[in-house]
């Protein structure tokens, strides 16, 4: 087995490189699965300083892997490395930048350790994600600047990073939103709901996870069994899978009781569920358009105004 961070880091003679103790344990659980993969894997870090983190990472992944470091202070472009490290001088945060060094690169795992001001955070994000390749991570270090007026944030402040990334908890429950909430916010959820299968949070750490593949739809529940002695059972089977006909999935010695018991019908009222559905959801955005005007003036509405923006680019990107 290869290294762990934590020995590399601590063994480590090059470079100078500064992180949070709890960072090693943090990166060794998360990164763990990159570290053993059977063929190289690209890394890019924001925020290069010295460069020894980015020497690090280079002893870390696999052989073969790529590391590169982006940075707006032009000293560190005079860095040297040996291997496969690759040193741009840029702007993380501005997509033209990204574009002009990086052309269609993606990365298997971003790291963002530059100015930890939350607008950069924010707009990091917000440029570099798209680049995540499916089932990468995309990490943020030192999210303990986002509680600091000085880095523009606060303790719940608006604009804050974690406050945003806050939002993103959001976006994974996206399926399962009530009809009160309004049409603008459901479909920027919904559309990160698509591109985001995890988030952690640590210690001023934050991680988020593509997911391999885009998901296109919700979820579906699975049951099992055959005795449901307390609740549920076989009277209830065709009521449920006529209400969540396509979304709910029956084992096989589940669907065979169902099968022997009898059930008939089921599809009928399936599709009559899916028209009263239909129906509703028409009803219910009608009523939507007319609370819009309101809810745009609305606190909530300036504090979900980048998720949203986010969310633009990301159907914006799919649809090239």
């Amino acid at each position: 087995m290869r290294p762990s961070l934590s020995e590399l880091f601590l063994a480590h003679a090059g470079r100078v490189s500064d992180k949070w103790e709890q960072y090693l344990a943090i990166y060794d659980r998360e990164l763990a699965r990159f570290r053993d993969a059977a063929g190289p894997v690209r890394l890019l870090e924001i925020g290069v300083q010295n460069g020894g983190s980015l020497e690090v990472w280079s002893k870390y992944l696999p052989p073969g892997s790529s590391v590169v470091g982006m940075d707006i202070d032009p000293r560190c472009g005079a860095l040297a490395f040996t291997g496969d490290i690759t040193v741009l001088i840029g702007d993380a945060a501005d997509p033209a930048a990204l574009d002009r060094l990086l052309g269609d690169r993606a990365f298997d795992i971003i790291i963002d350790d530059g100015s930890h001001v939350s607008r950069d955070i924010i707009a990091t994000f917000e440029a570099c994600f798209p680049r995540l390749a499916p089932g990468g991570l995309f990490l943020i270090e030192d999210l303990h600047a986002s509680y600091w007026a000085s880095h523009g944030g606060g303790f719940r402040a608006e604009g804050a990073a974690v406050e945003w990334l806050k939002g993103l908890v959001d976006a994974l429950h996206a399926d399962h939103l009530e009809p009160s909430v309004d049409g603008a916010t459901r479909g920027a959820l919904a559309a990160l709901n698509r591109e985001v299968a995890r988030v952690a949070f640590y210690d001023s750490v934050a991680v988020i996870e593509k997911p391999p593949e885009p998901k296109t739809t919700p979820y579906r529940r699975i049951l099992s069994g055959t005795v449901a002695d307390v609740v549920g059972g076989a009277a209830v089977l065709p009521a449920a899978l006529a209400a969540q006909a396509g979304s709910l999935v029956l084992a096989a010695a589940t669907a065979g009781a169902v099968s022997a018991a009898g059930v008939v019908g089921t599809q009928d009222a399936a599709r009559a569920a899916a028209e009263a559905a239909r129906d509703q959801a028409q009803a219910e955005a009608k009523a939507a358009r007319a609370r819009i005007a309101a809810m745009e003036a609305s606190t909530s509405w300036r504090v979900t105004g980048p998720l949203r923006r986010f969310a633009t680019m990301i159907r914006g990107k799919g649809e090239t």
